[in-house]
């Protein structure tokens, strides 16, 4: 039934999430509110003795009673108790009564065991087509015979831990060699949750083995890190014995995969393929820097992430899907580098013959947004305008120090010393009186009650807001495009408006056509980045196309983010540039924000409204 699949996602959230609000909550599960009401209430009565959900004001809390009972619940025991009214029971039992027979079984017969119609068992075989797809598994039908399913032992078997085994457990393996696995766990510091799945699939192998279905090539793409670690080969050595078995490397891989999927540290690394994760990160980002105009330092990238990379692939090629604890907000809030993540990440799907989920996109735009972020300037320099005496200003200094931190510089001047200095280079300007002669586009934080931390803290975020939006090295254009038959034709539609104010070079439509041959910079969200170098000028040339029509490609191209990119770029001019790609990206992907775009006709209307819309 789909009510269990909701119980785990309301769990999944509530051991994420300290406290969560109801609105939240609701949103991330995807139900309505008061469904998710009425789940909450028949959670709490089924599993009252194993937890208890609260409600504090608009907030839910998890309370965990029985921690082993508990436990088990997470690991899939609910589904167990579900019965033949749910489609992915009756699903389950279609797959396992097919691969335990490895024959022909009859629709009617499978009817009859299910104790349903022949109808409804039509039906959960469509269901199974959509199940199986991305697996290297099909089920075919032959007349008088029946239905068989066939495909690769490595797909089925992964077929059997995600779609089976949560609802069909065995244990005539398990019991026997779970002391063995619980010392090496033990000994090793094994996250529980890998534990549970490293049985699973130790029973599913050898009851795989057992039924004389051995896995007969190696694992594409896999590396064991337990290969020659001596205490993993004395376990083999155990489960041999045990079994009177002699199991083959692609099996042992098999077995040891779940010790390789969580960067834990749990495990010593004791062999690392180091040179296909470089090439993998070298070809992700060769594809990045095809499709976006932005650079990393690769060596420091490489070193931060290719940990990462080795447990990636591995979830990839197994189908372990990483657990959000982002929820979409990371795309929100790092708009750019979630891009540049989804970019990398095409080139690591087609290289492993994988689908990623937004989850890995999530956690791979940690990395890219640490690095930009280190490439932005750190200094935050204040000035602070005071005319009552120095020992006011070092009481505000210690105030804002003490609130915001103390990487933030300092700098005090009096009522007439600001008047010689250029406030425009500071982050921000506090003051106690009204100043002559300052630009809007400075931000500035009048004095009104310093020793309020909220009303600080709001003022703060407000003047780092202002400070998204100091595009000192940027010239905007915008333009309403007119209807052209193909993209690259909309291309030259924009250039020519560059080319008539003289911010683009002679060659510049040539580069970015050719790079748009290499490697198109159309993505599916409808948003274009065509880039290129800009010979000549120092400053960065930013032009917003905006579309109400499709072009030749499949996707409908709202908006085209075209970048005239200076051949020599300070960190200033670099940070500038993310800061506009970020705010376009958030602006243009909320539907009221774009359709306000829409609206606007010039330039400069477009430059007031994106500093009213970001300040």
């Amino acid at each position: 039934m789909a009510q269990i699949d909701t119980w785990y996602d309301i769990l999944n959230v509530l051991v994420s999430y300290e406290k969560i609000k109801e609105t939240e909550l609701r949103d991330i599960v995807r139900v309505s509110l008061p469904t998710l009401k009425k789940e909450l209430t028949l959670l709490n009565g089924q599993l009252e003795s194993v937890l208890k959900i609260n409600k504090i004001n608009d907030y839910y809390l998890l309370e965990i009673i029985d921690y082993t009972a508990f436990e088990s619940i997470m690991n899939g025991e609910l589904k167990q108790e579900t019965d033949f009214n749910s489609v992915k029971k009756r699903v389950a039992y279609i797959l396992k009564r097919l691969i335990d027979t490895n024959d022909y079984l009859l629709i009617d017969d499978l009817a009859q065991e299910l104790e349903t119609s022949r109808g409804t068992v039509t039906r959960d075989l469509k269901e199974i087509k959509k199940v199986i797809e991305k697996f290297s598994v099909s089920i075919s039908g032959t007349p008088n015979k029946g239905l068989k399913i066939e495909g690769n032992e490595f797909d089925i078997r992964l077929l059997y831990l995600h779609h089976i085994y949560d609802y069909y457990p065995s244990n005539d393996f398990i019991p026997n060699i779970s002391s063995y696995m619980t010392t090496y766990s033990l000994e090793n510091n094994i996250p529980t949750n890998s534990v549970n799945t490293w049985k699973k699939v130790l029973e599913i192998t050898l009851m795989r083995i057992h039924q004389q279905h051995q896995l007969n090539r190696p694992i594409p793409h896999y590396t064991n890190y337990q290969w020659r670690d001596e205490s993993f080969d004395q376990l083999i050595y155990q489960i041999e014995s045990l079994y009177e078995i002699t199991l083959s490397q692609y099996d042992i891989d098999f077995i040891s995969f779940p010790l390789n999927i969580s960067n834990t540290g749990a495990v010593e690394k004791v062999y690392m393929n180091e040179p296909f994760i470089r090439e993998i990160f070298d070809q992700m980002m060769r594809h990045v820097s095809n499709l976006m105009s932005v650079e990393f330092d690769e060596e420091e990238l490489y070193t931060e992430m290719r940990f990462h990379l080795l447990y990636l692939l591995n979830r990839l090629i197994f189908r372990i899907d990483n657990y959000d604890y982002f929820y979409g907000e990371l795309e929100k809030k790092y708009p750019f580098a979630y891009e540049v993540a989804k970019v990398s990440m095409e080139k690591i799907e087609e290289v492993i013959g994988r689908q990623s989920s937004e989850a890995e996109i999530s956690y791979l735009a940690v990395y890219f947004e640490l690095m930009m972020k280190k490439n932005r300037p750190q200094d935050k320099k204040i000035a602070i305008v005071c005319n009552t005496g120095k020992g006011t200003a070092n009481l505000m200094k210690q105030q804002i120090n003490q609130v915001l931190g103390s990487h933030i510089k300092l700098e005090t001047y009096t009522e007439i010393e600001y008047q010689e200095i250029d406030l425009s280079n500071y982050f921000a300007v506090f003051t106690t009186i009204p100043l002559k002669n300052i630009g809007d586009k400075i931000p500035l934080i009048r004095i009104t009650n310093l020793f309020n931390d909220e009303w600080l803290h709001s003022e703060w975020r407000r003047v780092n807001k202002m400070n998204q939006l100091q595009f000192e090295h940027v010239d905007f254009s915008f333009t309403h495009m007119k209807k052209a038959s193909t993209y690259h034709k909309q291309l030259s539609q924009m250039i020519e408006v560059l080319r008539d104010k003289k911010q683009v070079d002679a060659q510049f439509e040539e580069r970015i056509i050719e790079r748009e041959h290499k490697q198109t910079t159309v993505f599916g969200n409808g948003i274009a980045f065509p880039h290129a170098l800009n010979k000549g000028n120092n400053r960065i040339v930013f032009h917003l196309g905006v579309l109400g029509n499709k072009c030749s490609s499949d996707e409908e191209i709202r908006f085209i983010f075209m970048v005239g990119i200076p051949q020599e770029m300070t960190k200033k001019v670099e940070a500038e540039l993310l800061q506009l790609y970020d705010n376009m990206l958030r602006i243009t992907s909320d539907k009221e924000k774009s359709k306000e775009l829409y609206e606007l006709n010039s330039s400069e209307e477009f430059y007031d409204w994106l500093w009213k819309e970001v300040v």
